[in-house]
């Protein structure tokens, strides 16, 4: 009786170990990365949301098929500005021998395809090169300093803790057929940006995976972001439509901008400029498909310019030079 316990205890912690020894790619079916970004300059308490989606179709880019991303943001949650953004197509997702590929044209004119991740290196000592999603063209290198193993659904998958050879504080975590304790595509984001980032919840078939256990919120002040992971993810925008779209120009601008709309049915529409704290600033309505807005009295900075219909928002940055 007690060899059989021996026995049976033998094989449950062999199984543990030979499972977490299995690569797990990226899903190609439904999954969605849920993450919350903050800005440096946000006020206390204050964050977005995040949603990066995929339901299985495919997208076509340089002739390979990729998986398509889509994604929503809910917009500074439990303020006076909290606001869900329609989703709207982000770029698309490729995995090839353990490398994993992502083009976006989600805000960035880049649409190049970028090595993401490298899970080909897994030895503690190995230095992996990716490239990170914006118009940088450089390899940026993670040193491989620990690896060990996480749950993700009822599996084990391989994580490795990563750190920036030339910084020891830029630090991320990948864990396999999930990405980065960034966010899906915001790998490496630590040599491009101020914000920060970070992976909350994971989901595949709408249904929790992994939920992140610490999250940094390096970039949050206080009170930080209270994420709970629902058990089920439920979708709470709507497609933006794909013949909409405007231009804003000049831009940079100094005391005019002109705001052209493609589709002349779309009238009535918001029009909300919104400062680097997110304090609205300006707010008209639109009612010709060709406009001129007077920005002279707003200072020099960034901005977003934010177009608003009863189904769908769309928003683009506007600098002004004073």
């Amino acid at each position: 009786m007690k060899k059989n316990i021996i026995i049976s205890v033998f094989l449950i912690v062999f199984s543990f170990g030979t499972n977490a020894q299995i690569y797990h790619p990226f899903p190609t079916g439904s999954a969605t990365w849920s993450v919350v970004r903050c800005f440096f300059f946000y006020q206390p308490g204050w964050h977005d949301d995040y949603s990066f989606m995929m339901d299985g179709a495919d997208t076509l880019h340089d002739g390979l098929l990729y998986k398509k991303i889509n994604i929503s943001v809910h917009h500074l949650p439990g303020t006076v500005y909290d606001s869900i953004y329609p989703t709207e197509f982000f770029g698309g997702l490729r995995e090839s021998g353990k490398q994993i590929f992502i083009w976006k044209t989600w805000a960035s004119a880049d649409t190049s395809v970028k090595l993401v991740y490298d899970f080909s290196h897994t030895n503690i000592g190995d230095t992996i090169y990716t490239n990170v999603l914006t118009g940088n063209p450089n390899l940026f290198g993670h040193l491989i300093t620990s690896k060990d193993s996480v749950l993700v659904g009822a599996q084990l998958h391989s994580r490795l803790h990563l750190q920036d050879p030339s910084n020891i504080y830029n630090t991320e975590d990948w864990i396999e057929g999930v990405g980065s304790s960034w966010g899906l595509p915001f790998a490496t984001f630590w040599s491009a940006t101020d914000n920060s980032y970070d992976l909350t919840c994971f989901y595949e078939d709408q249904r929790l995976k992994y939920g992140n256990p610490s999250p940094v919120y390096s970039f949050c002040q206080s009170p930080l972001p209270m994420v709970i992971c629902d058990t089920v993810f439920t979708p709470a925008s709507k497609p933006v439509s794909k013949d909409i779209l405007f231009s804003l120009y000049p831009n940079p601008s100094s005391d005019m901008i002109f705001l052209n709309i493609n589709n002349s049915n779309y009238t009535d529409l918001e029009l909300n400029i919104y400062n680097i704290m997110g304090v609205l600033v300006s707010s008209d309505i639109i009612k010709q498909s060709q406009t001129q807005i007077d920005i002279g009295d707003l200072k020099g900075g960034i901005y977003m310019v934010e177009i608003k219909s009863k189904d769908w928002i769309k928003n683009q940055k506007l600098i002004i030079q004073r």
